[in-house]
């Protein structure tokens, strides 16, 4: 997972830092504002098949994961 800090003035890199542990959780600062922007930065860096965004004004269901997969796992293309 790919955390973009899109130019953020609050403290965003501590709470995501504070939350790391043993996590694949990666953190990335973004200095450019704008969302095509911090998307494009997370595609960059991600090392997966398949890119799933969500967005920090999101709430992820939770099974959202769960169900994405799933959709691949039936319709790779």
């Amino acid at each position: 997972m790919v955390v973009v800090d899109n130019g953020s003035s609050v403290r965003t890199p501590q709470v995501v830092e504070s939350r790391l542990g043993n996590s694949p959780l990666k953190s990335i600062y973004e200095p450019s504002i704008g969302l095509s922007i911090a998307r494009n930065t997370r595609a960059r860096v991600a090392k997966g098949n398949v890119l799933a965004y969500l967005d920090d004004d999101a709430v992820a269901s939770d099974q959202w994961l769960q169900l994405l997969y799933a959709a691949y796992q039936e319709q790779p293309k």
